[in-house]
């Protein structure tokens, strides 16, 4: 393998997009090259806040080698982002394609649509021969429209027809704007058209709906055409004639400057116009408007409607069961058939770890959960992933191209979806995109209930545990020790002269020494116990394999320490009482210790110059 090649396109589950995907991802393979597809949800328009958290998929590429990159800019509307994704590839000295925009330092890929869809009116005109032709354009003003409208006034004045403004509809490239200009073209034209040529392969099957809803046939009344070669126009009846963009050599070209570049003396970015290739349709005549294979076309659409209807049921299902879940681990250890069913090649997802409830590594992603490919082995391992991967080596080194997805909320970034696809398989692909938009929902309600349990267990001022919290962790922490046979020690602290520093220093220094003495309490206790604050200044700790000494000397030691550095006027004091068990009795007897270690504390209390005068 040569390198990989990064493509940058949003919403690749609409129609149409995965194309070009599937041309460049099999030229790419026949050079060399992998392909890795990062897409977003939204088209990314500029300075969304709400977009911030899915725009981070596009950042995974700063974590890899790659070889070039391809950005449909068109479709990406942050000139931002596509402009910091060119200037990363010039620091690299890697090429930049662009797609259909235009931009500084890129090679700028842009498919010539005026003459392409000039072709078209040629075709009808030439072939059948259409005179009286109108037009269903797309956005008053957009510069497709203006583009197509041009080339449509040219192909009638090179064929010796008169322009006629009046000719022309507005769609805005959608179907309900269609329907609404097909209806007011028929008002104010009593004579039938020859041929309507359309901008777009939408406006083309809704004025071909229109046409058979009035009693109007398509071809043998009046031609239509489209303009796009979409998978819905080949599947209409009648068949959409129409033109795509030539992708083929596109692509080619793509390869031909990888294949140069280093070798290149002096790197020259420009402008490279592709044309288009016409494509014959029973819309036009041109295909036997007898080949109607409308059975067969139903028999596999409802096949696909019901797989995605069950596969969205069970999402829905899996997301109604899991909402309120606050452990992230159990959430995809629940989604393991979905996982299985979804990705026979292969799926792994990344995790940004601090959102949720589960160790932090040194601020990178973890592998939360996967499907290794061929052997269908799921785990769910939270294992932080190699310095300049985004992928295990399983999944890359699939034959297909690999799509990055964003899991996210607003701008929140959780992570990301990585598996292996077939441009050519829109319902796997749709799948994959609805997959993830129940799982953003999920882990979302995952952060939420993880903050909810958190501030519902936690002391707001010092962040220790409170009683209720307390009493949850400790029978969990006692419970495990007493399978291991360790012994616990439970711990009852105390301030000593907290009202002297209210009553002195104000309340906001006596928060602060309440807070310092938390810290020293949690300091001591360490990872292999709990502390919580019980009261106003009251503290109490379950710790397992320290001795009662041990405990006394440290925190008589880091008291010393704070009181040196704290440049407090006053000191930190703390009555500390610690009684001893083994877990398998604090099982059963936590109480009695609590009261065992609060009496040794108030003994000591009682003892300490620093006299309790609240």
């Amino acid at each position: 393998m040569k390198g990989t090649i990064g493509i940058f396109i949003p919403t690749m589950h609409r129609t149409g997009r995965h194309r070009y995907i599937r041309f460049l991802s099999d030229e790419l393979a026949s050079a060399g090259y992998k392909t890795f597809c990062f897409s977003s949800y939204s088209d990314q328009f500029w300075h969304d806040v709400s977009k911030k958290g899915e725009s981070r998929v596009y950042d995974l590429y700063r974590r890899i080698e790659l070889s070039g990159v391809v950005l449909y800019s068109e479709l990406i509307k942050d000139n931002e982002l596509c402009s910091s994704i060119i200037s990363e590839c010039e620091k690299r000295n890697i090429p930049a394609f662009t797609v259909e925009r235009p931009m500084d330092g890129a090679y700028n890929i842009i498919y010539d649509h005026g003459k392409s869809f000039g072709k078209i009116v040629d075709h009808i005109i030439e072939k059948h021969g259409a005179r009286n032709i109108f037009m269903m354009s797309g956005m008053r003003g957009n510069s497709f429209s203006l583009e197509r409208n041009q080339a449509y006034r040219d192909s009638l004045e090179k064929h010796g027809i008169e322009y006629d403004e009046t000719k022309i509809y507005y769609g805005d490239f959608w179907d309900l704007p269609t329907r609404s200009a097909t209806a007011q073209m028929f008002s104010e034209h009593k004579a039938l058209p020859d041929a309507i040529v359309c901008a777009n392969d939408v406006m083309a099957i809704t004025v071909c709906l229109v046409l058979s809803e009035r009693g109007i046939r398509v071809p043998e009344d009046i031609i239509v055409t489209g303009f796009d070669g979409t998978e819905r126009a080949k599947a209409f009846f009648p068949t959409i004639a129409g033109s795509v963009p030539d992708y083929k050599s596109s692509c080619r070209y793509i390869c031909n400057v990888l294949e140069s570049y280093h070798e290149a003396e002096h790197k020259h970015p420009g402008n490279m116009h592709f044309g288009g290739i016409f494509i014959e349709g029973q819309s036009c005549g041109c295909d036997d408007i007898k080949k109607q294979l409308t059975g067969v076309l139903f028999a596999e659409l409802y096949e696909q409607s019901i797989s995605q209807k069950l596969f969205r049921y069970e999402n829905d299902n899996l997301m109604l069961s899991n909402i309120g879940n606050g452990d992230v681990r159990k959430l995809f250890a629940n989604m393991e058939n979905t996982l299985r069913t979804l990705a026979p090649d292969g799926i792994e997802i990344y995790l940004d770890p601090h959102y949720f409830d589960a160790s932090v590594n040194d601020g990178g992603f973890v592998l939360a959960a996967s499907v290794i490919a061929k052997q269908q082995r799921f785990s769910v391992s939270f294992s932080p992933i190699l310095h300049g991967e985004i992928c295990s080596q399983a999944l890359s080194g699939t034959d297909q191209p690999v799509i990055f997805l964003p899991l996210f909320a607003a701008e929140k970034n959780y992570g990301y979806l990585a598996a292996p696809f077939d441009p050519d398989d829109l319902l796997r692909i749709e799948k994959l995109y609805d997959l993830v938009i129940h799982l953003n929902i999920l882990l979302s309600s995952c952060e939420t209930t993880i903050k909810l349990n958190f501030q519902y267990e936690h002391d707001h001022l010092t962040g220790l545990l409170n009683r209720y919290g307390f009493y949850r962790r400790a029978g969990e922490l006692i419970s495990d020790a007493a399978e291991k046979g360790l012994d616990i020690i439970i711990v009852s602290a105390d301030m000593n002269g907290l009202k002297y520093i209210n009553d002195t220093f104000g309340h906001k220094e006596g928060d602060y020494a309440i807070t310092l003495a938390a810290k020293i309490i949690e300091k001591v206790t360490g990872r292999q116990g709990i502390c919580a604050r019980f009261g106003g200044d009251e503290y109490l700790a379950v710790v397992v394999s320290m001795t009662e000494d041990e405990f006394i000397r440290s925190a008589r030691s880091e008291i010393e320490h704070i009181n040196r550095i704290s440049g407090k006027p006053y000191g930190i004091s703390v009555s500390i009482g610690v009684e001893s068990s083994s877990a398998c009795d604090a099982m059963d007897n936590l109480e009695e210790i609590i009261n065992a270690a609060d009496k040794k504390m108030f003994m000591f209390k009682a003892q300490s110059p620093h006299k309790r005068r609240d």
